[in-house]
């Protein structure tokens, strides 16, 4: 919750920002155009000859075109610059969006899992442990859905756990010295040498695995992955 609270903050201050930035173009816009019409409309001398008026010429002076000149570079020097900050400014809040998305995502499973474990009366029911099998499930190529569901073959979600902490049966002749400790370990290993590999095909998942009973494994596992959905 503190990472969507954060990402909204920066979001609004992008918004702030992205319109001071469109009000200071226009300014600047504005101000070019009106020192140009400023200078442009200066009274032009007459060209005296001979001591006869040969008429209103428009005499152009190097320095002011120099002055001209000085002004729209330096307009449109300033508006690329803006154009380029506010260009980095939309990347940035389409990044903080796109991650925005992704974490309200995460927090929709979390509740989900919570709630699955919950009413398989499950003791890691907690928020703790949910983001723990999601974030090394995923972060190890698999399918949170499918790991959960070993797990509560194998101990009824650490209700009857191996050895005390191992949900998951694994049998690495291991004994860890706290749940987190197992978790951290079990996870990423079931993750990348059961679940990634066979997936939903808990047949030759189950067979693998070594499972006992392969079609009560198969039936339970499909119908926790299902609950999941």
């Amino acid at each position: 919750m503190k990472l969507l609270l954060k990402i909204t903050q920066y979001s609004l201050c992008i918004g702030l920002l992205f319109g001071i930035i469109s009000l200071a173009m226009k300014s600047n816009i504005v101000f070019a155009r009106g020192l140009n019409s400023e200078l442009n409309s200066e009274e032009k001398p007459s060209a005296v000859e001979s001591g006869k008026v040969l008429g209103v010429m428009s005499i152009a002076y190097p320095e002011q075109f120099s002055i001209e000149n000085k002004n729209v570079e330096a307009a449109s020097a300033l508006n690329s610059e803006f154009l380029t900050t506010a260009k980095t400014i939309q990347t940035n809040e389409k990044l903080m969006l796109s991650k925005y998305s992704a974490a309200r995502a995460h927090e929709d499973k979390v509740k989900d899992v919570i709630d699955f474990l919950k009413y398989h009366r499950s003791p890691i029911a907690n928020y703790h442990y949910a983001d723990m099998f999601i974030r090394l499930s995923e972060a190890n190529g698999a399918d949170y859905r499918v790991v959960l569901a070993i797990s509560g073959v194998e101990s009824g979600f650490c209700i009857a756990p191996h050895k005390k902490y191992n949900c998951f049966g694994y049998l690495n002749k291991v004994q860890y010295s706290s749940l987190d400790a197992a978790m951290r370990d079990l996870i990423p290993k079931v993750s990348r040498q059961y679940a990634r590999k066979y997936g939903t095909n808990f047949a030759a998942l189950a067979k693998a695995y070594g499972q006992h009973n392969i079609e009560s494994a198969v039936g339970k596992m499909s119908t926790f992955y299902s609950q999941l959905q």
